[in-house]
């Protein structure tokens, strides 16, 4: 839980909470008894150090190390946090991916978003009204400054996710997802739906016909394109052209 937290959590904020963290380390690290010796509170305590050894969180995908950061990096995230908090402009020197040399803005902060072993941080920029992400990684030097951040409007960090923004493409549509699946596969999704409007259908072929509202991002194509020949994409047309070329383009790669 620490370590997740300290990627979105305020470092003032954390430093509060250490000593919780230090009490639960101290809890979970605690000796075991002698055998015949124990209570049944050392028993109980015996069961809660033992617990660590039994839980493990994986990750959905294939997991990635998260980015190495140096103290300058990390001396900037914390003063990003600080910015957010205190609902404050921040003036940031940040380097995009694959540019060159950074950039410099001056930044209003309205959210965080761990996704994966990345962190986001949603904003806009100088005096402009449409939201950017920033990760938190490529930042170089961060400066509070005195002035109020400015909130979009209606910005709502939920419904802001809930458009497919965080999906690895700065705009997304909703669409209608048609597309076929094996009967095992079909499983899987009947256990963890895509949508709640999702509807899955026998087909006298053995397969499955599955449909749902969701949002069209690169992160669904990675998605579909999982799952390798146990799918087939049937709508929209213009996903279904864009799953072909790529499998088209795979194809090629491995008849050279």
């Amino acid at each position: 839980t620490e370590e997740h937290l300290r990627g979105v959590m305020p470092a003032s904020t954390l430093a509060q909470m250490q000593r919780y963290f230090d009490l639960a380390r101290q809890r979970l690290g605690l000796a075991v008894p002698r055998a015949g010796s124990a209570t049944e509170a050392e028993r109980q305590t015996v069961a809660e150090t033992n617990w660590r050894t039994k839980v493990r969180v994986l990750p959905n995908s294939q997991p990635l190390l998260s980015p190495v950061s140096n103290a300058e990096c990390l001396d900037a995230q914390a003063v990003v946090q600080e910015a957010l908090l205190q609902d404050r402009q921040c003036d940031v020197v940040y380097l995009k991916r694959d540019a060159s040399k950074p950039d410099e803005y001056r930044i209003h902060p309205l959210g965080l978003v761990q996704r994966g072993q990345l962190v986001y941080l949603i904003c806009t920029i100088k005096t402009y009204s449409d939201i950017k992400l920033l990760a938190l990684h490529r930042l170089q030097s961060a400066k509070l400054t005195a002035h109020k951040a400015a909130r979009p409007a209606g910005f709502h960090l939920d419904a802001y996710i809930a458009t497919g923004a965080l999906g690895w493409n700065s705009e997304s549509e909703a669409i209608v997802l048609r597309a076929r699946f094996t009967s095992a596969t079909a499983v899987h999704l009947r256990e963890t739906p895509l949508s709640k409007d999702q509807v899955i259908s026998a087909e006298a072929s053995g397969y499955a016909l599955l449909t749902a509202s969701v949002q069209l991002t690169q992160q669904l194509v990675w998605w579909l394109l999982g799952f390798g020949d146990a799918v087939e994409v049937l709508e929209p047309p213009t996903l279904r052209a864009q799953m072909q070329g790529t499998v088209q383009r795979m194809a090629a790669h491995y008849c050279e």
